[in-house]
């Protein structure tokens, strides 16, 4: 309750001067990474790549977020590749300062996908390999991201992020590292 909460307000009375509240910063992410996911209570690792636009109105986040994963077993040796893809729209916080932020932001995404059914043959040759069953997926999903960002420029930053991918189908978690370009800080004159 206390997280949904801070979620959806701004920063306790006295905490920040009156001109914060009106700062505004937008940036775009993009970042590549490591995930784990969970199917059937079998656990794989994979790439997962995101491309999201956020903007910040005072301490409050608005974002939208496309991401993928691919299974890393299945890129060399099974076909179809195990994968699937998400978009998200995000709300949450953020907290800055002089030469950073880390941003929190949660919300309601879309996710497609495919996963390998039950094994049909073997294809011969070098790049072969075991084929199997192909099944499509589509469901809601809840996703979550965060960012901890170091802006060494007001354009730039370079950070971590955590992402997270709730669903019914294929749930996943993972970290990535990112770069973010926009207005990331206000230049001190």
């Amino acid at each position: 309750m206390v997280f949904l909460s801070s979620c959806f307000t701004s920063r306790a009375f006295g905490q920040e001067d009156s001109t914060a509240a009106l700062k505004t910063y937008y940036w775009l992410t993009c970042s590549i990474g490591v995930s784990k996911s969970n199917f059937d209570n079998r656990f794989s690792t994979g790439i997962s790549a995101n491309l999201s636009a956020f903007f910040q109105y005072g301490s409050q986040v608005f974002g939208v977020r496309y991401a993928g994963h691919l299974e890393l077993n299945s890129l060399l040796s099974a076909k179809p590749v195990d994968g699937l893809g998400e978009i998200s729209l995000l709300y949450g916080t953020s907290a800055e300062w002089s030469h950073g932020f880390v941003s929190l932001a949660a919300g309601l995404g879309y996710v497609e996908g495919i996963r390998r059914g039950k094994y049909l043959y073997t294809e011969p040759g070098l790049f072969g390999g075991n084929v199997h069953e192909e099944i499509r997926y589509k469901t809601v999903g809840i996703p979550v991201d965060v960012q901890l960002s170091w802006t060494p420029f007001p354009v730039i930053g370079f950070g971590v992020n955590g992402f997270a991918l709730l669903n019914t189908q294929r749930p996943l978690a993972g970290a990535a590292f990112c770069i973010q370009i926009g207005k990331l800080r206000i230049v001190k004159k």
